[in-house]
C-alpha cells in the first residue's frame, strides 16, 4: 500500500480531473458488490459465479466488479461521462489508475475462472 493511499493506490496514480486523454476508458462508476476499489494488474477473477466465491475485498479489488450482473457484463460510467456495458473479461483492460497496465496479460480464464472461459471480451 502507498504512503498516501486512496483506495489502496497512491493519490499520484489518479487523474484529479476529467480533462485527460483516454477518458473514455477510465472508469468513474461501475456496478460492484463492495464500495470503492483500486484494482491491480495481478488481481484475479473469482473462481466461480456467485457470492460464495467472493474473497476478501481488501486483497483483490477486481473481485468487487467481476460480477455476472448483466449477462457477462456490468454497466459503467467513464470519465468522459459516457455509459456502456463492460464485459467482465474487459475489466482487465480499462485504465483503473495511471499505473494500471491495460496491456498486461489477462488471467488464464480456463484455469482461474472456468465459469468465464466462454464469456465475451478479451
Amino acid at each position: 500500500a502507498a504512503d498516501d493511499p486512496l483506495y489502496g493506490q497512491a493519490a499520484k496514480d489518479y487523474w484529479g480531473t476529467v480533462n485527460v486523454k483516454g477518458s473514455g476508458n477510465i472508469p468513474l462508476f461501475l456496478d460492484c458488490w463492495f464500495w470503492c476499489a483500486g484494482p491491480e494488474n495481478d488481481d484475479t477473477p473469482p473462481a466461480g459465479d456467485g457470492p460464495e466465491y467472493r474473497i476478501d475485498p481488501h486483497t483483490n479489488s477486481m473481485n468487487r466488479f467481476c460480477i455476472n450482473r448483466h449477462q457477462q457484463g456490468i454497466n459503467g460510467v467513464f470519465l468522459d461521462y459516457s455509459a456502456r456495458k463492460v464485459w467482465l473479461k474487459d475489466l482487465w483492460h480499462v485504465k483503473w489508475a495511471k499505473n494500471f497496465n491495460i496491456n498486461a496479460p489477462c488471467p488464464n480464464w480456463a484455469t482461474e475462472a472456468p465459469w468465464m472461459a466462454q464469456f465475451k471480451g478479451h
